[in-house]
């Protein structure tokens, strides 16, 4: 896996985070920084691309937590509960 190509391509919307999924956790978790950067030294926090940006984000997360079997109670605040 080229960490860049598939940044890239994420970025582009070529290819969606589930096309990815299977990629071995040290890779997404790479790909993930990327995003995590770009999001982070982002000036406007609100505009379409970024908000592309910290969503493909949270999925990669999501992902990357699920496959390793840990819960993340950062993300459960977020999570709509259903009773």
């Amino acid at each position: 896996m080229d960490i860049n190509h598939t940044v890239e391509s994420l970025l582009q919307s070529k290819i969606h985070v589930y096309d990815i999924e299977d990629e071995s956790v040290i890779n997404l978790r790479a790909v993930g920084r990327q995003f995590a950067l770009r999001y982070r030294h982002s000036k406007d926090k609100e505009s379409k691309e970024t908000l592309h940006i910290l969503n493909t984000l949270v999925n990669i997360r999501k992902i990357v937590k699920q496959r390793l079997g840990v819960t993340d109670t950062n993300m459960q605040r977020f999570e709509e509960k259903e009773f």
